[in-house]
């Protein structure tokens, strides 16, 4: 019995030590034996048969390639790199133009007072040129008596009057409050792309940049200037509204008188005319407040002196209008005019027409009928050379193809009445106010920013 009970438990000890090496084993393979047979055989649990692998399918590849190259698209798409740098660019715009006019305000309170500013009727330019008046640079046409200046790329920063600016910051007390003069980020003629300063009779003075990026046109608009799609800043801003394009500015606010001012530089006033009485001055139902002119549908226009200097492919208007009745004119000169459609085309529609030189007037640009309305309305009509466009309120509604040079022939340009080459007829009965044109293409964006600078509130 003894000898029985000794090799049970030899036995026993067998097992447990067989036991104990069968785990010191599976514990440093990390793998139990069960395990190796299911690496060994596929499993048929739920009566599918899984396999082990390694890698994903060319086909998952794909896929998965496809979504991250949709996902990527997506990212761009939202973020838009290219106006991210414009943006970028714009917001140094704005903060040069502000070290630079608060320059010019220390130097006028702090140096010499409003001697060594500048010479009047003079455009300064950030550009540089071998030339003092920039003629190796191809920049827009002046009213006349205007000049440009340019100083060389050597000079270009200077801040002790022989920079791009004429003054001598140096003159302040305690010195220069800046260490360069800023230029634009591009600083290029082809692109309009630079800071431009003037100077005025009375010793006030002007400051522009031209923005890049749709985030910042609102902020051009509604700067106080008179020009919507320029960054104006400074002591005047009335002083080069003409630069970049705006070729009549005429806001139809004086309240009293037979004269239309024009606000852009290019003294191109106009003459209150009719053949009974004249357009009506009134302070009821205008666009802001002060004063408005009421055209009464009859016999009322405003005659310009001179024809707009419209460039020979590209042309824009915008204006706000109240109407009251069709066929009426908003403007016209032969090469551009503006109306309500007549019955039976589709009466109360707003149409644009360019003249070409094939003597051409179709098709037209139209915007969606409306009745008749006292709500004040934004309009705007762009040729880019190529294609024609409609706005009402800041969205595009119409648009057509126009492809070849403006004729030359014009009459008197009218505001308010005329039909090509027909004066005083299709007389308009309604309110016009802040008319504009322009011999560049107003960008969507641009007339977007103006419409919500200048809605009535």
């Amino acid at each position: 019995m003894r000898y029985r009970r000794r090799v049970i438990q030899s036995r026993v000890k067998d097992s447990e030590l067989l036991f104990s090496r069968s785990e010191s084993h599976r514990f440093r393979s990390g793998v139990t034996s069960n395990e190796r047979i299911l690496r060994r055989a596929p499993s048929t649990r739920l009566g599918v048969n899984v396999k082990e692998r390694s890698s994903f399918t060319l086909v998952e590849l794909l896929i998965t390639i496809t979504i991250i190259g949709i996902l990527a698209a997506a990212v761009i798409l939202v973020i838009n790199p290219a106006q991210m740098l414009d943006q970028g660019r714009d917001a140094r715009r704005i903060a040069d133009l502000n070290s630079l006019n608060q320059a010019v305000a220390t130097y006028i309170y702090q140096g010499p007072g409003l001697t060594g500013l500048g010479s009047q009727n003079t455009v300064y330019v950030s550009l540089s040129d071998t030339t003092t008046t920039c003629s190796d640079l191809s920049l827009p046409s002046l009213p006349t008596g205007w000049s440009y200046h340019c100083v060389t790329q050597q000079n270009l920063f200077n801040v002790n009057g022989t920079g791009w600016m004429p003054i001598n910051l140096t003159q302040v007390t305690g010195g220069s409050p800046i260490s360069t003069l800023l230029i634009d980020p591009t600083n290029s003629a082809s692109g309009g792309e630079y800071y431009t300063y003037a100077v005025s009779a009375s010793s006030t003075y002007e400051l522009t940049a031209y923005f890049e990026s749709n985030k910042y046109q609102s902020t051009a608009a509604s700067d106080g200037g008179p020009n919507p799609i320029a960054y104006e800043l400074g002591s005047s801003l009335t002083i080069t509204p003409f630069l970049q394009g705006l070729v009549g500015y005429w806001p139809l606010n004086e309240g009293a008188g037979s004269n239309a001012y024009d606000n852009s530089g290019w003294n191109n006033n106009g003459t209150l005319e009719g053949a009974t009485d004249l357009p009506t001055w009134t302070t009821t139902g205008c666009l802001h407040n002060g004063s408005c002119l009421n055209f009464d549908g009859s016999d009322d226009s405003v005659n310009l002196n001179s024809e707009p200097p419209f460039s020979n492919t590209s042309l824009s208007l915008t204006a706000w209008i109240t109407f009251n009745k069709y066929t009426t004119e908003v403007f016209n000169n032969n090469q551009l005019f503006i109306r309500i459609d007549p019955q039976p085309e589709s009466p109360y529609r707003i149409s644009a027409f360019v003249k070409l030189s094939d003597s051409s007037v179709e098709p037209r640009a139209s915007c969606a009928s409306n009745e008749p309305t006292s709500t004040w309305e934004f309009i705007a009509a762009v040729w880019n050379g190529t294609t024609l466009y409609c706005y009402r309120n800041g969205v595009l509604e119409g648009s057509s193809s126009r492809s070849n040079g403006l004729i030359s022939t014009t009459v008197t340009a009218q505001i308010g009445a005329g039909e090509q080459t027909v004066t005083n007829t299709n007389w308009w009965e309604g309110f016009i106010s802040n008319l504009r044109l322009y011999r560049t293409p107003v960008t969507a964006s641009q007339i977007q920013a103006i419409y919500n600078a200048e809605k009535p509130q």
